[in-house]
């Protein structure tokens, strides 16, 4: 993670992909069930490096949880950040079997003292507001987009600050899967651009 390299908000590429990932797990047979968001106190007082780190030691956790209970890591993350530079935080959407989310949730709220961490149940229901804008649990994850990104989307955006590293990633599981889709998306952008020269 280039946890020095300052990243304004997601990409159309980035939205694009974080979309494709949250349908892949699902056929994969590792639906992402559980809404995870992480708010670590005086986290703003933090290095970048620290950061990465404590984002790091939630994500460790998750598989940790995952392989003891013999389940698939699958996951998306997401940091937001205010349009002030504060606030900061992650947002996790995991698989988490049915049967293991209240075990998830005890163990997951001793990770952080404080209430620093909220999990939810979440699901692949997509509605419609009255403006025509979609929700779900990746349309919220995925909010901080720039604007180009939500050029003619039907996905709500929401003005973010600067966050320094990565904005998203994924599981290690579903890395494979998000470099064919961002190449993909690569190489249709050049070929447009070769028809239109």
């Amino acid at each position: 993670m280039h946890v020095r390299r300052p990243v304004k908000a997601l990409t159309g590429d980035d939205v694009r992909a974080m979309d494709h990932l949250w349908h892949h797990a699902a056929k994969i047979g590792a639906p992402l069930t559980a809404f995870v968001t992480v708010n670590i106190f005086d986290f703003d007082a933090l290095s970048p490096q620290d950061k990465a780190d404590a984002n790091r030691r939630i994500l460790d956790n998750l598989g940790q949880f995952a392989r003891r209970e013999g389940f698939p890591i699958v996951y998306i993350w997401a940091r937001e950040i205010g349009v002030d530079n504060t606030g900061e935080h992650l947002h996790i959407l995991a698989h988490v079997p049915r049967h293991l989310f209240r075990k998830f949730k005890r163990l997951a709220n001793a990770w952080l003292p404080g209430n620093e961490i909220q999990i939810a149940a979440a699901s692949y229901r997509i509605s419609k507001a009255e403006d025509g804008k979609l929700h779900s649990a990746l349309h919220y994850m995925a909010k901080q987009m720039d604007h180009r990104a939500n050029f003619r989307a039907a996905w709500r955006r929401v003005k973010g600050g600067t966050i320094f590293g990565a904005r998203w990633g994924c599981s290690q599981s579903l890395r494979g899967e998000k470099a064919e889709v961002l190449k993909a998306r690569e190489m249709r952008r050049r070929a447009f651009r070769r028809r239109q020269e």
